[in-house]
């Protein structure tokens, strides 16, 4: 029915109870009506001459013939949330702020330029992209900087929009340029030979920014927060993009893509596409205190792991790298997605920190300086994971462009450097995993296991160094300082899993292995001086190798069951030592 809110003493509240309901609505001079925490559905006019306050309210434009919201409907034009269920759609005649969410679930709504998304450190306003309806016409959406500071990965919600949207934000006339596109194949010239960094200056005012693209954007070097204000038409429903690998060196296949949409975007939803695109996103952050506002440090995000903060959360206006998944170069991927991957998360900044149960390992590596920034990567426990890269669950390790601080990363199998590593559960005696370090300048650096309470009490984990000879046990001294020349330490430091205490073993004097048997099984037992590592090999008697096996110290390695019946050379080499054993093994069954 119709209602009429005259002057009263009593002003109406809408603060509990079923939600309201009303055709058309007249608020009378001096008088006002308030939606707080509610949902009021219209499905008539709107006549204001007194007070219509719903900046905590739920609006739903619910009528059958065409509604108009019109100019100064709501105080301040302030709204929380705006619901269009109205097949005819509905007109904005005024200017009008969402805080909240914007939902098209029933028809379009006309925004002839009035709406506008705020943003603020509360909360990013978005368009929630389950409708089936959509906005039409011009929208300006605001992202919230909390530190304004260096270089940030922007995209656009927009189906078109220029690099001059951001003149009132960057310097396009700097010297050393402030806004960047990416090009994995980069070359000098465009001309194909001598293939460098993939960052692409796009300083002028007229160049487009495609809406599944990340460009880099310099604020400056203040870190007071800032809010970007564009305008354009919003980006909505199947989006899709080509990417490359064409393994160059300094790009190596990463391609920086942006979220489209006027909201936050899940990369584990369905409704994406991923053709040959691996499985982790990189977010990058500006160092604040470096030596200068255009270098910074890159977070990943795996299979539900997160390292330094990122999340399966894409925020509204986010740029993030991608990997085209390795193969016969130059490789094609696509990247395309749904409305359905869109998400109403509204406080994600452009990073944020998760929760998961799972076996999970954190380490860091940080120069020995007050206030320095430390480098993540970890480790966790999969049992579908293989010591080889695996697109699905690993990440690759991008490195660090701040040469104040370290690249920390474990080695794969196949030598893949990864931020974020899958392992299966270590069940041998002595699991090694590589970790190494790139520095950019000299210093001394603290590793630290900043987080391994979730180790199995079944498990010790140590870290050795191989230039000290040092093995140290984590859970009881969880840092360790060493001194490190610029470049790439890949060869120094490992992490050794085992289910024996190490620390209690006494240098071993004498061969370097011993045979054993159970039952019908095989046991070699290494026996390495002290923190060092060998290899193992096995071959038949025509010289063909059956087993080989990277060892370290006090190891005891199972001889394949599925060997036949024969005559077999055991070897075990560790440094300029060597020494064999000829052995017979009968199967019972042969």
């Amino acid at each position: 029915m119709n209602v009429l809110i005259p002057n009263v003493s009593n002003k109406p509240i809408l603060s509990s109870g079923a939600t309201g309901a009303a055709k058309n609505i007249q608020i009378n001079t001096g008088s006002s009506l308030t939606v707080l925490g509610m949902t009021l559905q219209i499905a008539g006019t709107i006549n204001n001459n007194g007070t219509f306050t719903a900046d905590n309210g739920t609006i739903e434009m619910k009528g059958v013939l065409a509604q108009i919201i019109p100019s100064g409907a709501f105080a301040s034009n302030n709204l929380l949330n705006l619901i269009i269920s109205n097949a005819s759609g509905v007109t904005l005649s005024g200017a009008l702020n969402i805080t909240g969410y914007l939902k098209a679930a029933t028809g379009d709504l006309a925004s002839n330029g009035n709406l506008k998304l705020i943003s603020s450190a509360a909360q990013t306003a978005l368009i929630d992209g389950s409708g089936n309806g959509q906005v039409t016409g011009n929208v300006t959406m605001q992202r919230y900087l909390a530190i304004g500071y260096g270089y940030k990965y922007f995209s656009s919600p927009f189906t078109s929009l220029t690099v001059g949207a951001f003149a009132p934000y960057v310097n396009l006339a700097a010297t050393f340029p402030t806004f960047y596109r990416y090009d994995e194949n980069n070359s000098i010239g465009g001309l194909g030979i001598d293939f460098i960094s993939g960052w692409v200056k796009w300083i002028t005012s007229s160049y487009a920014l495609n809406p599944m693209a990340g460009y880099a954007a310099n604020f400056g070097n203040l870190v007071n927060p800032k809010t970007v204000e564009v305008t354009g038409v919003v980006s909505n429903g199947n989006i899709s993009n080509p990417y490359l690998n064409h393994n160059r060196i300094y790009t190596t296949g990463f391609n920086l893509a942006g979220n489209p949409y006027p909201s936050p975007i899940d990369w584990n939803a369905s409704g994406w596409t991923k053709t040959n695109i691996d499985n982790a996103i990189y977010f990058f952050d500006a160092s604040i205190g470096s030596t200068d506002e255009w270098s910074g440090t890159y977070c990943s995000f795996v299979n539900g792991i997160s390292s330094g903060g990122s999340t399966n959360i894409i925020p509204s206006m986010q740029g993030f790298f991608v990997h085209v998944t390795d193969g016969s170069f130059p490789v094609t991927g696509t990247l395309g997605m749904t409305n359905s991957v869109r998400k109403n998360d509204f406080t994600t900044p452009f990073k944020s920190a998760a929760f998961d149960s799972r076996t999970i390992l954190r380490f860091t590596a940080g120069f020995d300086v007050k206030g320095s920034i430390s480098d993540q990567f970890v480790i966790y426990f999969d049992p579908l994971s293989t010591p080889l890269f695996d697109k699905e669950k690993d990440a690759l390790k991008m490195m660090n462009t701040d040469p104040l601080v370290p690249n920390i990363y474990a080695l794969t199998k196949d030598t893949r450097k990864v931020s974020i590593s899958g392992i299966p559960v270590p069940n041998d005696s002595i699991t090694r995993i590589p970790v190494g370090i790139k520095t950019l300048k000299d210093g001394w650096v603290n590793l630290n296991a900043v987080d391994i309470s979730l180790l199995p009490s079944t498990l010790n984990i140590y870290l050795v160094d191989s230039d000290t000879k040092i093995l140290q046990d984590l859970r009881k001294i969880s840092s360790y300082r060493a001194y490190l020349s610029t470049g790439d330490n890949d060869k120094r430091f490992y992490l050794i899993f085992s289910t024996k205490d190490l620390t209690q073993s006494i240098l071993p004097t004498g061969k370097l292995f011993t045979l054993s048997r159970i039952a019908n099984q095989l046991l070699v037992n290494v026996n390495l001086p002290f923190n060092s590592d060998g290899e193992l090999i096995m071959t038949n008697m025509q010289g063909q190798i059956m087993l080989r096996k990277s060892v370290f110290g006090l190891e005891t390695v199972e001889i394949n069951s599925n060997v036949s019946t024969g005559v077999y050379v055991i070897t075990v080499i560790s440094g300029k030592n060597r020494e064999s054993e000829k052995i017979i093994i009968r199967k019972d069954y042969e």
